[in-house]
C-alpha cells in the first residue's frame, strides 16, 4: 500500500511486487516543516474544491469525519489537526495529503463490504500522517512555490478525471521533475500497516478489515479479469504483504464489530449521489430492493425516487422507514430534504424543527433548516438559527454561505459581502475572500461600523494570503481600477 500524498502511480503497469522505489528524505523536517505541510494541504484542498472534486454532502461529510475521529481517539497523535473529507470520485481509492487532510473516495465507500474494511483504509492513512511519511517521501522542495506545487498535487489526485485541472498542472511545466521528488518506501507502508491495524482493533473494529479488503479487491481483479482498482495502483500489495497483515491482525483482539446502520445508509446515499442519471439510480435500487428489502436499500430507493421527482413514492418509503425506526435521524432528515426539494418549505421547516428537538447539534438538520428558512423568505430566522449554533466558531463554510444569503435577503449588502468573504476564506480561496471584502467597502452609503469591520477583516486576510495569491488579488484589483 502507498500513502503517498496522492495517486503517484497513475498509469503504472508494473506489478506491485516489482515496485522498488528508493528511500528519500530523512528526517522529515528536511523536506517539509509542519507549517509548510499545513500551507500545502490547504492549497491542495482549495484546488480540489475549486474543481468540485470534493463531495460536499453534509451527511456523508459528517459520517466520514466521525469515523476518522473514532479512530483518532485510539492513536497517540490526536494533536494533529486532521481533516477528513469525501471525494466525488467513483474510483476505489483513498489518499493522505500534507497537513493531515485525508480524502476518501465515494467509490471506496461503495466498494467496501463492511465498516471495518472502510475503517481499515482510513486507519492506514492516519498512520501515514502521524508518522510524517508524507514529508519523508518528498525530497527538498525548495524552489517550488506552494501554489504551483499544490496545483500539481491536486492534478495528480484528480487530473485523470478532470482534464481542465490536468491541463492547468501541465502548464506549470514541471510535472515530470516534481514527480521525481515525491517518493515512498516499503518501510513506510509496513509501518502504516502495523499502526493502522493496531488502531483498528483498539477502536473496536475487526482488525482483519484492512487486509481482507485489499485481498478481496486483488482477487476480484485477477479472477474476473477486471482492471486493477485505483487503490491497488496507489497502494500496491502482494500476497506476502497481505499474509503478514492478516497474521498481525489475528494476534489482536476483535469484538466481532458489526457494521453500523449509518454506514449502510451512507453507502446507499453515496451511490445515489454518484450515479449520473437519476433513472439509473432508480433502476439499481429497485433491483436491490426487490432482492433484499433491507433498510439501506429502501432508503437508497427513496433517495433515487426523490431525485427522479417521484415525490409521493419517495415519501411513502421514508414514512415507512421512520415508522419502523422512529429514532433514526437519517430518515427524519430525508423527509425534511424531500419537502425542501419539492418546494413545500412550510412542511420542511416543521419537519426539521421537530427533528432538531431530539438532535440539537446535528449539523445537517441545522443547515437544512436554515436553508428552508431562507427559501421561505424567513432570512431573520435563518440568521438567528446560525448564530445560535457553534457552526460559525467551527469555521463551517456552509453556515457562512447561509448567513450571506440571509443578509442579502434582508437588504444588508455589506454584511452579505462580509459573510461571503468568510465562506471563501474557509475554503482556502483567499482571492475571492479579498474580492468580497473590497466589494463590500464599495457599497453605497456604507456606515462607519461596517467600513471598519470590512477593512479590519481585509487587512487580516491580506496578512495571511500566500504571496502568489496576493499577487493575483492585486492584479485583479488593478485591472478593475483600469476598467478591464
Amino acid at each position: 500500500m502507498l500513502a503517498l500524498i496522492l495517486a503517484i502511480a497513475l498509469g503504472s503497469t508494473h506489478a506491485a511486487s516489482e515496485i522498488d522505489v528508493p528511500y528519500i528524505g530523512e528526517p522529515a523536517d528536511r523536506s517539509l516543516s509542519p507549517l509548510e505541510e499545513q500551507r500545502l494541504g490547504r492549497e491542495v484542498m482549495r484546488q480540489l474544491l475549486t474543481h468540485q472534486y470534493v463531495l460536499e454532502d453534509p451527511q456523508i461529510e459528517d459520517y466520514i469525519a466521525g469515523l476518522g475521529q473514532q479512530l483518532l481517539q485510539h492513536t497517540n497523535d490526536q494533536h494533529i489537526g486532521f481533516k477528513f473529507f469525501a471525494v466525488r470520485d467513483a474510483a476505489i481509492n483513498a489518499f493522505a495529503m500534507p497537513g493531515g487532510y485525508i480524502g476518501i473516495n465515494a467509490g471506496l465507500l461503495m466498494a467496501s463490504d463492511s465498516e471495518s474494511e472502510l475503517a481499515g483504509v482510513v486507519a492506514h492513512e492516519i498512520a501515514h500522517v502521524t508518522q510524517r511519511h508524507i514529508a519523508r517521501s518528498m525530497d527538498d522542495t525548495r524552489g517550488w512555490d506552494v501554489a504551483s506545487t499544490a496545483l500539481l498535487l491536486a492534478a495528480l489526485i484528480a487530473g485523470a478525471h478532470d482534464p481542465e485541472l490536468a491541463q492547468a498542472a501541465l502548464g506549470i511545466g514541471m510535472s515530470a521533475a516534481m514527480q521525481k521528488q515525491i517518493n515512498f518506501t516499503r518501510a513506510n507502508e509496513l509501518e502504516a500497516d502495523r499502526l493502522g491495524i493496531k488502531t483498528l482493533s483498539a477502536a473496536g473494529f475487526d482488525p482483519q478489515g484492512m487486509a481482507s479488503f485489499f485481498h478481496r479487491l486483488s482477487q476480484k481483479s485477477q479472477l474476473y479479469g477486471e482492471g486493477v482498482p485505483e487503490i491497488l495502483r496507489t497502494h500496491p500489495v502482494n500476497t506476502t504483504r497481505i499474509s503478514e497483515a492478516q497474521a498481525r491482525a489475528a494476534s489482536l483482539p476483535s469484538d466481532g464489530h458489526d457494521s453500523s446502520l449509518n454506514y449502510a445508509l451512507m453507502k446507499a446515499r453515496a451511490r445515489v449521489l454518484m450515479t449520473e442519471l437519476s433513472s439509473d439510480a432508480v433502476r439499481y435500487f429497485q433491483a436491490t430492493h426487490q432482492a433484499d428489502p433491507s433498510p439501506e436499500n429502501r432508503y437508497g430507493l427513496a433517495l433515487a425516487l426523490r431525485r427522479a421527482r417521484a415525490f409521493e413514492q419517495s415519501e411513502d418509503l421514508l414514512q415507512a422507514l421512520h415508522r419502523d425506526n422512529p429514532e433514526e435521524v437519517t430518515y427524519k432528515i430525508a423527509l425534511g430534504e424531500l419537502y425542501l426539494y419539492r418546494g413545500d418549505y412550510d412542511t420542511a421547516i416543521r419537519q426539521l424543527r421537530q427533528t432538531r428537538k431530539a438532535h440539537q447539534k446535528n449539523r445537517t438538520v441545522l443547515l437544512l433548516l436554515a436553508d428552508a428558512m431562507v427559501r421561505n423568505a424567513q432570512p431573520q430566522q435563518a440568521r438567528q438559527l446560525m448564530l445560535e449554533t457553534d457552526l460559525l466558531n467551527r469555521g463551517d463554510s456552509e453556515a457562512f454561505r447561509l448567513l450571506a444569503l440571509a443578509a442579502r435577503d434582508m437588504n444588508e449588502p455589506a454584511e452579505a459581502h462580509f459573510q461571503m468573504s468568510a465562506y471563501s476564506h474557509s475554503r482556502g480561496d483567499y482571492v475571492d475572500a479579498i474580492r468580497q471584502l473590497r466589494n463590500g467597502l464599495r457599497v453605497k452609503d456604507l456606515d462607519a461600523h461596517d467600513r471598519k469591520r470590512l477593512q479590519g477583516r481585509l487587512n487580516e486576510y491580506i496578512g495571511q494570503i500566500p504571496e502568489s495569491e496576493r499577487r493575483r488579488a492585486e492584479s485583479e484589483e488593478r485591472q478593475r481600477r483600469q476598467g478591464y
